[in-house]
């Protein structure tokens, strides 16, 4: 299912940056990983963006590194079962939580 999300995920992510010098894949040596990254246009702020099925199946190792070689920009959370919008806090990581539904609005909004 998770898999079926990043497909997903990453369709509507290349329908929103057509241009791929703005949409990463984002993988260290010690395997920390992350879904998608995305740079609005010239900003210096990178979004990091994992894609669950559920919104506590996040693992931050991987945020979390992300952030400590690029500390600015936001953390998204893509998933399923969000009935809305919302930010918490996971493993020190804060991350804003985005219903699947509005992943293009809020995508869009970059622009």
């Amino acid at each position: 299912m998770v898999a079926g999300l990043r497909r997903a995920g990453k369709t509507t992510l290349a329908r929103a940056y057509p241009d791929a010098r703005f949409l990463f894949y984002w993988r260290d040596k010690q395997k920390h990983e992350v879904d998608f990254v995305v740079k609005p246009g010239r900003a210096a702020r990178v979004i990091a963006i994992e894609c669950t099925a559920t919104a506590g199946a996040l693992d931050p190792a991987g945020l979390a590194a992300f952030r400590r070689r690029h500390p600015t920009g936001d953390n998204w959370l893509v998933c399923l079962d969000a009935p809305e919008a919302s930010v918490r806090r996971v493993g020190g990581v804060e991350v804003d939580v985005v219903p699947y539904a509005e992943l293009g609005a809020r995508l869009d909004a970059l622009a």
